[in-house]
C-alpha cells in the first residue's frame, strides 16, 4: 500500500479494509468494505460475550487439562 497504518498497541487482531460503500445508519454511519490486510497478536485470548456474560477462549492445553479433572481419578 505504501503507507503505515496505525494499530493500537494492545489490539490481538487489526484489519485493514479498502471502503467499498458507506450507507446512513441514524446517528453514525455503516461502512462496507474489502480487507486488504490483516494481523493478530500470536498468544493473545478474545474476550467473548455470549449467553448474558463475558468469558475467554482456553488453550486448547488448558481445556484438554480441565476435561481430565472434571472427569476425575481413574477408577
Amino acid at each position: 500500500m505504501g503507507y503505515e497504518l496505525p494499530v493500537l498497541d494492545d489490539a490481538i487482531a487489526y484489519f485493514v479494509c479498502r471502503i467499498r460503500e458507506r450507507l446512513p445508519g441514524g446517528d453514525h454511519s455503516i461502512f462496507i468494505g474489502s480487507v486488504e490486510q490483516c494481523g493478530h497478536r500470536p498468544g493473545s485470548r478474545p474476550l467473548l460475550y455470549f449467553d448474558r456474560s463475558f468469558s475467554a477462549m482456553e488453550s486448547e492445553d488448558a481445556t484438554l487439562l480441565r476435561s481430565w479433572v472434571d472427569a476425575g481419578p481413574i477408577a
